[in-house]
């Protein structure tokens, strides 16, 4: 019982802890250019089409995940630039690109933490029931039937 209420448990936990995400909005003025793309580790450099505003400032939104991000805007198809109005940088296969970073709020350290000790439960308790299965199989079948019966008188009579 205490075993399916502990894989019940963990089975809760994993799946109603998604990993902290938060949505950014990316944005850069130039209002002569005809295409921007938005490029960067989080969607694979993959370019992400942006949108030009009245004032030609070019907008996209991403969802991302916890953790620093390198990127840049592709101008017109041809001119990676950097953010200009964005100092950090971040080196990504040896080209510097801008940075950006979406921290783990408290409550996604904690699940991460519980996650942690969860997998570390579960390696400690598969490494004993290794060791007992190998210590078991060394023993004869009457020193089984001896440890099931002083087991059996150390529980508690009802």
């Amino acid at each position: 019982m205490q075993r399916l209420l502990l894989l019940l448990t963990s089975s809760i936990l994993l799946q109603s802890t998604a990993p902290a995400a938060k949505e950014q909005e990316f944005r850069f003025k130039k209002s002569d250019a005809q295409t921007m793309m938005l490029m960067g580790e989080f969607n694979g450099w993959k370019g992400q089409p942006m949108t030009k505003g009245s004032d030609g400032t070019w907008t996209a939104k991403v969802t991302r995940p916890a953790g620093a991000d390198g990127y840049k805007f592709l101008v017109d198809g041809a001119d990676w630039v950097l953010d200009p109005d964005n100092s950090k940088g971040k080196s990504v296969d040896g080209v510097e690109n801008s940075a950006m970073e979406v921290k783990e709020g408290a409550g996604s350290t904690a699940i991460a933490l519980a996650r942690e000790r969860l997998r570390r439960d579960r390696r400690v308790r598969a490494r004993l029931y290794r060791r007992v299965a190998r210590w078991t199989s060394t023993l004869s079948p009457i020193a089984h039937v001896t440890i099931s019966i002083a087991a059996d008188r150390t529980r508690p009579s009802r």
